[in-house]
């Protein structure tokens, strides 16, 4: 029988202190645990045969995770003027799925549609989110619906920040699927032909 990932919100020290370890190992990320631990966040895991696999983080505080990551000293208090919703943003961070279960079309369409579900439900207008990752920052520019907002180097890596608003998150995250789908389908393409040539 076909078993099928769950999501759900993580409230206990414990669920979330585990969220960060494996986050970590996943991402070489620490989470400062003032901030994993804030009653305002919200920590959401993605399971899959009862084992956590993945998740995210929705910030709700003053104190940007994501800027303060991501963006030089001397540049965050210009990036948060940017954004123009300084007390009504929330950031995605956070974000990780299990090496084993990235290529797996089901497993990332879920996670996916659970960060829009999230997002739609629970998240500010204004949305903040960075990476450090050069495959994931393409993958947030392959949607026309989110703005880059800061490129840094930090500690040697690019560094990217980006913000989308409510009334495009379901484009966006469409946008970000169907670029996934489409990049799948060309190298299954790809691999055929390799196998009659």
């Amino acid at each position: 029988m076909l078993s099928l990932p769950t999501f759900r919100q993580l409230s206990t020290p414990a669920e979330r202190l585990l969220y960060a370890t494996q986050y970590e190992a996943c991402s070489g990320l620490p989470v400062p645990s003032d901030y994993l631990l804030s009653k305002e966040n919200q920590v959401f895991g993605i399971f899959y045969q009862k084992t956590l696999i993945g998740g995210f983080l929705l910030g709700f505080g003053q104190d940007s995770r994501t800027v303060r990551l991501f963006a030089r000293s001397e540049a965050q208090a210009n990036i948060l003027e940017a954004l123009g919703c300084a007390d009504k943003y929330s950031e995605l961070c956070c974000l990780w799925l299990a090496r084993k279960y990235r290529a797996t079309l089901l497993i990332n369409t879920f996670t996916w549609l659970s960060i829009l579900y999230a997002l739609l439900r629970f998240a500010n207008p204004c949305l903040v989110f960075g990476t450090c990752s050069q495959g994931l920052a393409r993958l947030y520019t392959s949607s026309k619906r989110v703005h880059l907002l800061h490129k840094d180097v930090i500690n040697r890596k690019p560094t990217y920040i980006f913000t989308g608003h409510r009334h495009n998150y379901l484009v966006g995250i469409l946008n970000i699927l169907l670029h996934k789908f489409s990049r799948k389908l060309r190298l299954g393409w790809w691999r055929w032909r390799l196998k009659r040539a």
